[in-house]
């Protein structure tokens, strides 16, 4: 049962996370948004996600130290 209910939990992630990829996709290829708005988002929605990653493998380091 523990399978079923992660299963259903990464389903609705991986569903979430298009809807908002979908969203990214249909804001960022609008024309009347100029390109380096556009490049500058990008880059910053980047960022942040590798902001993201980096935390929480440091948070898992620390984890397994302590």
């Amino acid at each position: 049962m523990r399978f079923l209910s992660y299963l259903m939990i990464g389903l609705g992630i991986l569903l979430l996370a298009g809807f908002a990829g979908w969203g990214v996709w249909i804001f960022l290829t609008a024309d009347v948004i100029p390109v380096l708005l556009r490049l500058g988002i990008a880059a910053v929605g980047l960022g942040f996600g590798i902001l993201l990653v980096v935390l929480w493998l440091e948070k898992r380091r620390e984890g397994d130290e302590g």
